[in-house]
């Protein structure tokens, strides 16, 4: 049995009992009485029991995640500090500097993407950065992200979390300096992503738009060569999301 049916299941066992002898046996009102009330208390106290169980599952959820992420991040500065050293020693100090200064770039980025309103989506833009090593992302917002609705904050998270996943591929055969930008403007009450890159990512978008769930109604569009454009209208209004 899973644990979450158990975590639920025990703490009731005791207002079964009672349930079940106020039924099978003819008690005087005063003793069904005391029983309801012994049914009462074991129900709260089930209640409050499942509460704290809950509780914590999400807290070593949580933790879990935390430490997936420290991990991630402890791997990739070992890497970015591997590299310091090799240019260290094969004396090649110059480009120590420009190196420093790209990360330094790269972390201001992902402080401004820390600041938008939409945790959820913040995370997935992060998540993608780390997810491309060696990529120069250019990520900007021409809207007040404070504009977006909760709905198209999440649709947009769910996209870019399954275009990361889907960019595993490409990025074994792009050349690890390819420059990416994504863009995020509005048009009324639509979200617009613009993508433009200097590898193929068609197959990666395509691959997105049906794993997020958004591929009913949708059809996608290309501005020139390699710029695609990601509509995400308020669902709350139309219940849609678009790829175009």
């Amino acid at each position: 049995m899973p644990d979450r049916w158990k975590a639920w299941l025990k703490p009731t066992i005791p207002a079964g009992i009672m349930l079940v002898a106020m039924v099978a046996y003819p008690w005087p009102w005063w003793g069904r009485m005391i029983l309801g009330a012994v049914v009462w208390a074991c129900m709260i106290w089930a209640q409050r029991r499942a509460g704290r169980i809950a509780e914590r599952t999400i807290l070593v959820h949580e933790a879990e995640t935390a430490l997936r992420w420290l991990t991630r991040l402890r791997h990739d500065w070992l890497n970015e500090i591997q590299v310091l050293l090799g240019y260290c020693s094969m004396n090649k100090t110059d480009r120590v500097r420009p190196y420093l200064l790209r990360l330094a770039k790269d972390l201001e980025q992902e402080r401004t993407i820390s600041q938008i309103p939409h945790p959820l989506l913040a995370v997935a833009l992060i998540q993608l950065l780390r997810h491309t090593p060696g990529w120069r992302w250019q990520i900007e917002f021409l809207m007040e992200t404070g504009d977006l609705s909760v709905q198209q904050g999440d649709d947009a998270a769910v996209y870019v979390e399954n275009l990361a996943k889907c960019l595993t591929n490409v990025t074994t055969d792009a050349p690890e300096d390819a420059s990416v930008r994504m863009v995020f403007d509005s048009d009324g009450d639509t979200l617009l992503i613009t993508l433009t890159s200097q590898v193929p990512l068609t197959d990666a978008i395509e691959k997105a738009q049906v794993q997020s769930g958004l591929q009913n109604g949708t059809e996608m569009k290309r501005n020139g060569e390699n710029e695609w454009i990601i509509r995400f209208v308020n669902r709350s209004k139309t219940g849609k999301a678009r790829l175009m």
